[in-house]
Parts: structure tokens; C-alpha cells; sequence
């Protein structure tokens, strides 16, 4: 997430995240003209995340609210400037499966060139909510390698674009 905004504070582009469990909670990081990260509050991006990413659900996870939610931000409904942005999921995906029409929604931005990308905790995630991503990548809590693998991943896929 960090490497995320610090890419978007490069490009002067946006970043909207959304931290999520049965319910989500959503942050909005922009660049303003003097080429630092605000947000609404105008308060230093990197502390603002570092608080935001620090909350924690109790319960299970539901990844749906988060998917329709970053959708409708494709769509403009909330979020004008979005509308040409990705999709990263960061999870377990030990879930339910997505509902059909949610599935439906996400081939429909497939093919506007909306990219899905999953990275995927662990080893135990729910594979067909994982085949509705165009790229996964994994982090093997249990590889003591991981991050080498987590980075070589990352690489192959800069490559085929």
C-alpha cells in the first residue's frame, strides 16, 4: 500500500483504499500542486495511512462491499478521476465466492482495460474468487523466501505489459 501511494504521489495521481472485513472503510490520498500527498484533512499522507492501515475488524471478511465500492469508483459515481484506475485486492480470500452478478460487474470493467489484480496472504484462499482477477500473486506466510518470490512475481508481470 505504502509503494502504492508513493506511486501515485510520483504520477500526481490519486489513490483511494479500502480497508474492509464484513464492512469497509475507505481513504482518499491526493496530490496537491506543491507535489505532496494530502488528504481531506490536509494532513501528511504517510501518517494518515499509517493510522488507517492500523485498524482492525473483528469477524470475517466479505470482500463484496469492498469490490461494489471500488467499482462505483470506477464508475464516477463517487469518485471522478478513477475512472481509467486498477483494482488491487490484499487478502487471505478466505471467503465466501463472489456473487454472479458481482462477477458479471468486474467482466464488464475487464473489458473497459480495468485490470483486477489479486495478492493473496497465505496459501488457503478461495480459488474461484481468485480466478476473477487477471493477475495473482501470492505471499506464502510459511516461505521464508517470500518476499524474493512476492518481488520476482511483481517483475515477470511489468515484463508481459
Amino acid at each position: 500500500i505504502f509503494a502504492l501511494a508513493k506511486i501515485a504521489l510520483e504520477e500526481m495521481r490519486k489513490c483511494f483504499v479500502i480497508s474492509f472485513s464484513t464492512d469497509i472503510e475507505t481513504m482518499e490520498i491526493k496530490p496537491n500542486e506543491d507535489m505532496e500527498m494530502t488528504s481531506i484533512h490536509n494532513e501528511h499522507y504517510l501518517q494518515k495511512l499509517v493510522r488507517f492501515l492500523r485498524m482492525s475488524f473483528n469477524g470475517g471478511t466479505d470482500a463484496e462491499p469492498a469490490l461494489r465500492k471500488a467499482i462505483q469508483m470506477l464508475n464516477g459515481n463517487d469518485g471522478e478521476g478513477y475512472k481509467n484506475a486498477d483494482i488491487l485486492m490484499v487478502s487471505d480470500f478466505i471467503m465466501q465466492e463472489l456473487s454472479e452478478d458481482l462477477v458479471s460487474s468486474i467482466e464488464e470493467e475487464k473489458e473497459k482495460n480495468t485490470a483486477f489484480y489479486s495478492l493473496v496472504i497465505g496459501e488457503s484462499g478461495n480459488q474461484s474468487t481468485i480466478a476473477s482477477f487477471n493477475h495473482n500473486w501470492t505471499y506464502d506466510t510459511h516461505d521464508s523466501n517470500a518476499g524474493r518470490h512476492l518481488i520476482e512475481q511483481l517483475h515477470k508481470c511489468q515484463i508481459s505489459k
